[in-house]
């Protein structure tokens, strides 16, 4: 079950280690102990990240919400309508910051959305890209794009553009944008080992695309990106957990019903493995879960540039008793 510590003298004392200098922190603050997955872990040791979710500022009606590394240097500031941590509604400024203390991100949100422009950084603090958020479709607008140096690639939405995987370390891939859509051939390589070829026509739309692996066998793909999914979809996949899911006998004894949210990872081959617990109602509800979601036949794999890839993926499971 998730543990919310709201002890002063605990919170004092893993401020201390997290070197938050010139916070107090009031009994009613909770503090998570996080991992990069997004879980809980009892054990402050084993946190990637310590989550402060302080109390309600009555200026704004907003949760303030501090973040920091281990090492006790900031990882993100911002405000939340909404104090429960696997469910936050962001509004107005927030920013990300990377284990060097360097800025990560800076941007604006609006019922839980990014809106407007939105800044990205380079580990070594240089600028590395400006977006535009909003309208209905939530899309981002590449505006600018630099290199680690701080030459300009691409400005007002034309030019070159790079696309770098999470930690913003790897080059994928790049290529031509103009108002601020792709263009033309894109070229990259995965892990270094396999070459990305993607051609787009003037409106964005991917005409052609190949990979060349390792073996020098081509493959060819249609989207970059595809999300693993079950076998005869996600309908189909809950009816499967409906028939596995065994109610536990002391929840049903004593009306505990609730939703667990389970986290795993889909191999290359469509397997799951690494099945954990990210929220738990408690009663033997999330382990219950747990044992089902890990029974599921293999799925339909995640596919990245046209090759397999390992996906983590976090689903929600309800467990509830019915009036008879």
């Amino acid at each position: 079950m998730i543990k919310n510590i709201l002890g002063l003298v605990l919170g004092l004392m893993v401020l201390q280690s997290a070197q938050a200098q010139k916070n107090t922190i009031q009994k009613d603050t909770l503090l998570y102990y996080m991992k990069n997955s997004g879980g809980i872990t009892p054990n402050k040791d084993s946190a990637d990240y310590f989550m402060f979710i302080m109390p309600l500022d009555s200026a704004t009606n907003l949760y303030p919400v501090n973040e920091f590394y281990p090492n006790g240097k900031e990882r993100f500031i911002g405000m939340s309508k909404t104090k429960k941590y696997s469910g936050f509604v962001f509004e107005g400024s927030c920013m990300g910051f990377y284990p060097n203390g360097k800025r990560k991100f800076i941007a604006n949100y609006k019922n839980g959305f990014a809106d407007g422009e939105m800044l990205t950084y380079y580990p070594n603090g240089q600028l590395y890209t400006v977006e535009k958020y909003g309208g209905l479709t939530r899309m981002s607008k590449l505006i600018e794009c630099r290199d680690s140096t701080g030459e300009i690639l691409a400005e007002s939405g034309n030019g070159k553009s790079m696309i770098f995987d999470m930690r913003i370390k790897e080059k994928i891939i790049e290529g031509a944008v103009k108002d601020s859509i792709e263009i033309g051939e894109w070229n990259g390589r995965i892990e270094d080992t396999v070459n990305v070829v993607c051609v787009y026509s003037g409106h964005g739309a991917l005409m052609s695309s190949k990979c060349t692996d390792p073996s020098g066998e081509e493959h060819v793909f249609t989207n970059v990106d595809n999300e693993p999914e079950p076998k005869g979809g996600l309908n189909n996949f809950f009816a499967f957990l409906a028939r596995t899911i065994k109610y536990p006998a002391y929840a049903k004894d004593h009306h505990v019903q609730g939703k667990a949210l389970i986290t795993f990872v889909v191999e290359k081959d469509g397997k799951l493995t690494n099945g954990r617990i990210l929220r738990n109602p408690g009663a033997g509800i999330g382990e219950e879960a747990l044992r089902a979601v890990m029974l599921s036949p293999s799925w339909k794999i995640g596919v990245k540039y046209g090759m397999p890839v390992r996906v983590q993926y976090t689903l929600p499971v309800s467990l509830t008793l019915s009036n008879d």
